[in-house]
């Protein structure tokens, strides 16, 4: 995603957030390129990177089976379908 921003789209986002900046500008076409996932894939991704922001930063803190297993479940369902997205984007 950020070779798509810096080299297709211009822009690297380097706020805070900027992961969360990054993900969601693949989800929106611009002048210079398609999206590259589709809004069925925006929960997921989102659900990942809120994962990883979480685990990263709350090391005390007890995670919730029942609010995270299926992202861990099936893993390679969420990971095809990305690489999927990732492959059409490219033949475009």
């Amino acid at each position: 995603m950020l070779i798509i921003a810096k080299n297709i789209d211009g822009i690297v986002p380097n706020q805070g957030k900027w992961h969360s900046d990054l993900l969601f500008l693949m989800f929106k076409e611009n002048g210079n390129r398609p999206a590259v996932f589709s809004g069925q894939q925006k929960n997921i991704l989102s659900e990942y990177m809120n994962f990883r922001h979480f685990f990263r930063h709350s090391y005390g803190y007890s995670m919730k089976w029942e609010k995270l297993k299926h992202l861990f479940l099936n893993p390679g369902i969420n990971w095809n379908e990305t690489k999927a997205a990732i492959e059409e984007f490219i033949q475009q």
